[in-house]
């Protein structure tokens, strides 16, 4: 089965209009998405409707090119853009369906990138865990790798086949992702010195773009830098006592990172201590975040902190007696409160899975959680379906479909957003565990995909 979708993208003073046609039966919105370094999730960059005419478009504001999915398809958006996509269901590929660019009419940022991935191909890294590694050998072959990206990349701008924006994006693009692939043996664990690669690192001049607040628009820049930090600089850091090996990390960060890097790292530092799932670092957490408050006024990123020390101190409280009173809409139109609902499932642990109709990652994963009924029975964990759509005929829809037991769905009706605030959902799925005493062990807990961490949660309650 063939599906075709066609937008035509139209650019003034940078208001980038997205538009066309999706003739589709399984979906009444299409999403924009990039992935977010500091949630390890996506973050949206344009949610579109498809109207009963299968219409849809997208406003959005953009200033610079941008690498995003529409849904599993990555490619590349720019102003100016006019693109046709047919798309085929393919009941083998993960989400049902696959996104193949066929044509893209005045868009040659578009065109050329898709043109340049296909034509400079990267290494494989398999010859290197299969046989003796060798970091000179590494270095070379991918070092080739990135010298023949720039090489293209160059022709093509002699040719004025791509505009002087657009190579220096690509151009910055390729080292970031050439200084990540550079990590590639750490991640593998192999044996080599990180003497040598802090050297070629620093020949790619990683302390000036370290302090260059304009690497942080680069995707590729923040994976990097995160990368590098795990693995380099946090593997020098390592303590018996956790407070002390955060403690280090946050004062390494204060001495030898600034500006944006330095706002970055902090997150991540943070957000590790305060994801750790046993009680008994619960102290580390109050501890770091004292430290973290006094060390670093000065930071943007301490609202942050402060919203996740937040979720930490409300680990184990009640839900909030304003979120219990959240109006729920059964599939009869029948309107009922969370704590109503609640209440009868008490003596049961609670998973809330926070879904929509249209959310294709939501019901790949409901349809894994039925799969996985024996387990929930064993570790006595019924879910809770709530649905974010805003139209109950469609959430109808695809709650016959999915065939949910009636008594455990039911569609948000939340108008303030009220619920959706507290609980900081800003994607889906998400999940929220309630154990079997009322307790709220986690506001944005792992689902059934991670059942390991989901199990540390229950028992050390």
């Amino acid at each position: 089965m063939l599906v075709a979708v066609c937008f035509t993208a139209l650019c003034q003073q940078y208001n980038t209009v997205i538009e066309g046609s999706f003739k589709t039966d399984k979906f009444n919105s299409i999403n924009l998405i990039t992935s977010d370094i500091l949630s390890s999730d996506f973050i949206y960059i344009g949610r579109a409707k498809i109207d009963s005419q299968k219409k849809f478009i997208f406003k959005l504001n953009l200033t610079r090119p941008v690498l995003c999915k529409l849904f599993e398809n990555v490619f590349f958006i720019t102003p100016h853009d006019s693109i046709e996509i047919e798309a085929s269901e393919n009941s083998k590929s993960r989400l049902g369906y696959d996104l193949t660019v066929i044509n893209a009419k005045n868009s040659n940022n578009y065109t050329y990138y898709n043109t340049f991935i296909s034509s400079v191909k990267a290494p494989s890294f398999k010859q290197f865990k299969d046989g003796d590694f060798s970091w000179l050998a590494f270095q070379k072959i991918y070092g080739e790798f990135y010298k023949a990206q720039l090489a293209y990349l160059d022709r093509s701008n002699n040719n004025n086949e791509l505009s002087t924006e657009f190579y220096q994006f690509l151009k910055k693009n390729c080292l970031f992702e050439h200084m990540l692939a550079l990590l590639d043996p750490l991640y593998y664990k192999m044996p080599f010195s990180t003497i040598e690669l802090r050297n070629s690192l620093q020949s790619l001049g990683l302390d000036t773009l370290i302090k260059s607040e304009s690497s942080h628009e680069f995707l590729s820049f923040k994976s990097f830098l995160k990368q590098y930090f795990k693995y380099v600089v946090s593997a020098e850091l390592v303590h018996s006592d956790n407070n002390i090996q955060f403690i280090n990390q946050f004062e390494y960060v204060r001495n030898n990172f600034e500006g944006a890097s330095r706002e970055l790292l902090i997150s991540l530092i943070f957000k590790e201590t305060v994801t750790l799932p046993d009680p008994k670092y619960y102290a580390i957490n109050d501890s770091i975040y004292n430290y973290a408050k006094k060390n670093f006024l000065d930071s943007s990123m301490l609202s942050f902190i402060e919203g996740k020390y937040l979720l930490y101190k409300n680990l184990h409280n009640k839900v909030p007696v304003d979120i219990l009173a959240t109006k729920l809409k059964d599939v009869n139109g029948i309107e009922l409160e969370l704590g109503s609902i609640l209440s009868t499932l008490k003596g049961h642990n609670i998973l809330i899975d926070n879904w929509a109709s249209w959310c294709a990652p939501c019901i790949s994963a409901i349809k894994k959680a039925k799969m996985n009924i024996n387990f929930l029975n064993k570790n006595n964990i019924i879910i809770l379906y709530l649905s974010q759509d805003e139209e109950a005929a469609q959430w109808k829809k695809r709650h016959s479909s999915l065939k949910l037991p009636k008594q455990h769905s039911f569609l948000l009706n939340d108008p303030q957003k009220t619920f959706t605030k507290y609980f900081r959902i800003s994607s889906i799925p998400h999940y929220i565990l309630i154990d079997a005493n009322g307790n709220l062990l986690s506001q944005n807990s792992p689902g059934l995909t991670d059942v390991n961490e989901l199990i540390k949660l229950i028992e050390t309650k």
